[in-house]
């Protein structure tokens, strides 16, 4: 039986390598996730499924089959919004990132929480002459964007740092998915391997690799409504895995698992 196969696509290294990270912190260890840009994918592999955000669906839908494909909303948390909220009446805020359409969507999204009251400059580092890039950032006081865009692999990098000052306040975003986007991929894993063992013979072997599926798909949607709500949430219960249990019983289990997971990805 071959193994699903699981790829984090981003418009850059960067969008990918944060939406790897994410994967890995919600399904633990027994996944492979790999990597890849948007613009590297020129079609799809068999028994893969791609993740990717939002901005990246509509360009990767032609590629990826629909059934592989799974767009992730991608939000920053609470804390963000609200350091963005503490920023004096009418400043200039610059949001940095490397394609125009996430700066949009990150001043929106402030916007439409009430942060409204702030002047909003999108810096797009690869569509906007680097030259400009830096007139911006040497007079910005606030920045703010994804996370891994304002580190040393983009704005404190070599190529800009020296145009940031010393006493900018630079805001971070750390983004996570949404309950209803991680439930659809955790739907689509469980259906995944209940196809796989269709017919599949009862052994020791299988019984195992179902149970860690099972466990994984479990652990994956704690983890999911923790990273969205907080560590107190209150987590999504379902019945113990029984080692002991016949093949037959652990794709019932793994049956019941894709039905509620899949009610949990409906909006």
């Amino acid at each position: 039986m071959r193994e699903l196969n699981i790829v984090a696509v981003g418009s850059s290294p960067l969008i990918a390598a944060e939406i790897q990270g994410l994967l890995q912190e919600i399904l633990g260890k027994f996944f492979t996730v790999d990597t890849a840009t948007t613009d590297s994918l020129q079609k799809a592999t068999s028994d893969t499924f791609y993740i990717c955000a939002n901005t990246q669906g509509k360009k990767l839908q032609s590629v990826i089959p629909q059934e592989q494909l799974f767009i992730w909303e991608l939000h920053p948390t609470t804390r963000f919004f609200l350091d963005i909220a503490k920023i004096p009446a009418g400043s200039d805020v610059y949001v940095f990132n490397n394609l125009l359409p996430y700066t949009e969507l990150l001043a929106k999204e402030c916007q439409s929480l009430g942060i409204d009251n702030l002047n909003f400059h999108p810096l797009a580092y690869m569509k906007m002459p680097h030259n400009e890039i830096c007139a911006e950032l040497n007079k910005a006081r606030y920045i703010i964007g994804v996370e891994c865009m304002l580190g040393q692999e983009a704005l404190l990098s070599e190529q800009f740092r020296d145009a940031v000052q010393p006493d900018t306040k630079i805001i971070p975003g750390h983004r996570s998915a949404t309950i209803q986007c991680v439930s659809q991929l955790l739907a689509a894993i469980a259906e995944f391997y209940l196809a796989k063992f269709d017919g599949a013979s009862d052994t020791k072997g299988n019984r195992e690799i179902l149970e860690q599926v099972i466990n994984t798909l479990k652990d994956a949607a704690n983890r999911a409504v923790t990273s969205r709500l907080g560590a107190n949430a209150p987590l999504p219960t379902f019945e113990e895995t029984l080692s002991d249990g016949s093949l037959a019983e652990h794709k019932s289990m793994l049956a019941y698992l894709a039905q509620k997971l899949a009610h949990l990805s409906i909006k």
